[in-house]
């Protein structure tokens, strides 16, 4: 389910030994890959992997072979009226106080495309005309783009699945 807005749930966590950071990120990457997400970079210095953004499944793939794991019926009516995607941010951090523990933290961030260039400018006999021109003079005047993705919250369902995943993987 898409976070609402309100009180911030906690980003799920999980605690390893600083000596065993270099392998767990390493599992992190092959987790995410089994789990069908393309990783975009994974910097084990700092202790970050990120995913490419990855499409979230509609309701026109009812198929068990076209669903993406992950996505439940909120997200799967979100993503028919509105194109959505995930992109995942796995953080490994030490822990304050605790020299030999660190702490990974799972975040997929939900993002909704935006194509306001597209309006409507007729309408009739039940089809529907828009215009699909390049982005209006204004606009590239002052450097804005014609269709762009914004952060709309956090999959805290996505984020759990995937520390499962990790958790239970050798």
């Amino acid at each position: 389910m898409l976070s609402a807005p309100g009180p911030a749930e906690p980003v799920p966590t999980l605690t390893f030994a600083s000596s065993d950071r270099a392998a767990v990120l390493l599992g992190v990457t092959e987790m995410l890959r089994d789990q069908g997400y393309a990783v975009d970079r994974a910097d084990y210095r700092f202790g970050v992997v990120t995913t490419e953004p990855r499409d979230v499944g509609t309701f026109a793939e009812p198929l068990p072979g076209l669903a993406q794991p992950g996505s439940d019926g909120d997200q799967a009516w979100a993503a028919t009226v509105g194109h959505l995607r995930r992109t995942v941010r796995v953080t490994a951090q030490p822990i304050e106080n605790r020299a030999d523990r660190e702490a990974l933290r799972v975040e997929v961030q939900v993002l909704r495309y935006a194509a306001p260039q597209r309006r409507v400018i007729n309408a009739s006999r039940g089809r529907v005309f828009s215009s699909l021109s390049a982005v209006p003079e204004p606009w590239a005047e002052r450097g804005l783009p014609g269709a762009y993705w914004y952060p709309t919250g956090r999959d805290v369902a996505e984020e759990r699945r995937l520390l499962q995943a990790l958790r239970s993987s050798p």
